[in-house]
């Protein structure tokens, strides 16, 4: 029984460690986990791997750092506020029907705001070598 025990826990163990790191894969997107994407990335470019994680650390370095305090802050002030206004809605209402309401709309309003974007493919130029 003890072994029985032992090998569940385990399993568990293992399934939890699993799971949690594939969410965290697929939460944190290309710039924590490009390690993943830079083969097919490079070989649809026809670039080589120096190139493109170059140009990551370049991202990176000129996207994130300056503004990293103004995103986190953002960030930190979008959640409280969100989780606040929630509670705030339940202790009114008595439901979470009008917060899902409100989750839907604004959904709807980002899909509304991102159609006018024209998803062209890339371009992609050819160095010559001679």
């Amino acid at each position: 029984m003890t072994s029985l025990r032992a090998y569940t826990a385990k399993h568990q163990t293992k399934s939890i460690v699993l799971f949690s790191a594939l969410t965290v894969a697929i939460s944190m997107g290309i710039r924590q986990s490009f390690g993943l994407f830079l083969q097919p990335i490079s070989q649809d470019l026809g670039l080589g791997r120096e190139v493109f994680s170059l140009a990551m650390a370049l991202q990176n370095l000129i996207f994130g750092l300056p503004l990293l305090g103004i995103v986190f802050f953002s960030h930190q002030i979008g959640s409280f506020l969100g989780v606040w206004l929630a509670g705030r809605l339940y202790d009114s209402t008595g439901s979470y029907e009008s917060v899902w309401w409100m989750a839907i709309a604004l959904g709807l309003a980002a899909t509304l705001l991102h159609l006018p974007i024209a998803d062209r493919p890339l371009q992609t130029h050819q160095l010559k070598t001679t």
